[in-house]
């Protein structure tokens, strides 16, 4: 039990029927956006805002990797018409501290692998492919609404489904030396890739504005093992 407390601890679950099942713990809502992270052009890194404008099937306002079809150069120059399935990238934030780089004094910072979402408190290698997260604001937040002198209009979270993993490719190497390696795990018999550590990759079913401290939450919990995009 202990185990299955573990795994469901970081994660904020809006099924009830999933809550009060009577075989997992109710799960701890630390689950949290930690940095927002855009770039208008196809830089390796992003740069931390104070918040950034999700928009409904397309990605992020002002972001290279904006767009209907694929936005990722690579895959651009072999299929042009293919669904942008990377609109959005999450990365945790407690992955990336653990990273270290040639100079021991220097930390990775959000946004500097390139992913948008820099979350806190949620494992998301442990998502299934088609899950869907919502991002709630904080009560503080709540509260303040409700204070103002003119009632603010109630709008709906933001939503964005998981399609699938991101590829921790060569880029991130020629970034850091010795980060990439850092950032897969290979069976040591065969050499075959086991897991990759690089966070995962969304579409945005739901537009809004995401900023920091706005707390996650899986409204649908998607099927399937989750594979690059």
């Amino acid at each position: 039990m202990s185990f299955l407390w573990e795994r469901a601890s970081s994660v904020c679950y809006a099924s009830t029927s999933y809550l009060f099942s009577g075989s997992i713990p109710k799960p701890a809502t630390s689950a949290s956006v930690f940095s927002v992270n855009i770039s208008a052009d196809h830089t390796f890194s992003k740069t931390s805002q104070p918040s950034v404008t999700l928009v409904t099937g397309l990605g992020i306002e002002d972001d290279a990797h904006m767009g209907k079809t694929v936005q990722h150069m690579f895959n651009k120059t072999r299929n042009p018409d293919m669904v942008n399935l990377r609109q959005v990238s999450f990365m945790e934030v407690e992955f990336l501290n653990g990273l270290t780089k040639e100079n021991p004094g220097e930390k990775v910072v959000p946004g500097e692998l390139g992913e948008n979402i820099t979350t806190s408190g949620f494992r998301l290698l442990e998502l299934k492919t088609g899950a869907l997260l919502e991002f709630h604001d904080g009560e503080e937040e709540e509260e303040e609404k409700e204070s103002d002198e003119f009632p603010a209009v109630e709008q709906e979270p933001p939503r964005v489904r998981i399609q699938g993993l991101r590829n921790p490719c060569s880029l991130i190497e020629k970034h850091g030396k010795g980060l990439r390696a850092q950032c897969l795990e290979k069976d040591p018999a065969t050499g075959v890739i086991t897991l990759r550590k690089t966070g995962v990759m969304g579409t945005v079913e739901r537009g809004g504005v995401i900023r920091p401290g706005m707390k996650i939450v899986v409204a649908e919990e998607g099927k399937g093992e989750l594979k690059v995009v």
